[in-house]
């Protein structure tokens, strides 16, 4: 049986090959009953066409380099260089060159020390005991001290006294300008001075904050208990009735101190936006 279907499949494809180089010829294949049909070959051609942009359209370029320049090494991005973006990035510290490097060392640290005791708080080693506020208070001043030497290390490594800034003196379009004082051992040192005093400011303001937080946290703990009623008065010195004060409850205690804590922070970050946000005259920062 498979010699015969064997024998069969050839001799069919024999006789296709025969049909198509004969070209238009009745083709009757063996094994298959019917009428006989005609093959025609096949004069299609598949091509595709490549269509260049047209020169009339011109596209709008969404990366382009600086200035039109390709030789800078440098791109203009949606990010980088967006009215937005270029406003932050002039404000930050590091590129502030007028600003004294000693100010811009305070800035740095008050934002890197206000920010770090929130973390070690939170997820330090004793985050679920009375001496979480004071444990993270001390290992982010730790780290500060630690950023600083590295700061300093950094300075003596990078910079000798009495050399030139290494700043560049000329901008990206080609305008003199007074070369980054920042870019030397003197005003490396005192950038780093200023992180550190900064930096110990802002824990000083952070940590006190938290910790008085602590402290009302165990004052209510230790003298209300959970759905017990006002401890306050219910009469005036008159003896007019009143509502007691709900203060003097466990539920009231935690609204005052949660308050107390966040009205703490948004107070030192709103006074952190006053001094090195807003353009002040630089003698009041």
């Amino acid at each position: 049986m498979a010699t015969a279907a064997s024998t069969m499949a050839s001799q069919l494809k024999s006789s296709f090959a025969s049909s198509l180089t004969r070209g238009h010829s009745l083709v009757t294949p063996k094994g298959i009953s019917g009428a006989p049909f005609k093959i025609f070959p096949s004069t299609r051609k598949s091509c595709f066409t490549v269509k260049a942009v047209q020169a009339d359209k011109p596209t709008f370029q969404v990366i382009q380099p600086l200035n039109g320049d390709p030789f800078i090494g440098s791109l203009e991005t949606p990010v980088t260089s967006s009215p937005l973006i270029a406003w932050y990035l002039s404000n930050l510290p590091a590129y502030r060159t007028a600003v004294n490097p000693l100010l811009r060392g305070v800035e740095v640290g008050l934002a890197h020390g206000f920010l770090l005791v929130g973390p070690f708080v939170k997820a330090g080693p004793l985050r679920n005991t009375a001496y979480a506020g004071g444990a993270g208070s001390l290992a982010a001043a730790g780290l500060v001290v630690i950023l600083s030497m590295c700061l300093t290390i950094y300075g003596i490594s990078s910079f000798k006294e009495g050399d030139p800034s290494t700043a560049p003196a000329l901008t990206l379009t080609g305008r003199k300008k007074v070369p980054d004082q920042l870019q030397t051992a003197d005003g490396w040192a005192k950038f780093t001075g200023g992180f550190f005093f900064g930096g110990a400011g802002s824990l000083a303001a952070a940590g006190l904050v938290v910790i008085l937080s602590m402290c009302l946290t165990i004052y209510g703990i230790s003298s209300f208990k959970e759905g017990d009623p006002s401890t306050a008065p219910a009469l005036t010195l008159t003896g007019r009735k009143k509502v007691p004060d709900q203060l003097q409850t466990a539920d009231g205690w935690a609204k005052f101190t949660g308050g107390f804590f966040f009205g703490g922070i948004s107070g030192v970050t709103w006074a952190y936006f006053l001094l090195y946000v807003l353009d002040l005259p630089y003698f009041v920062k």
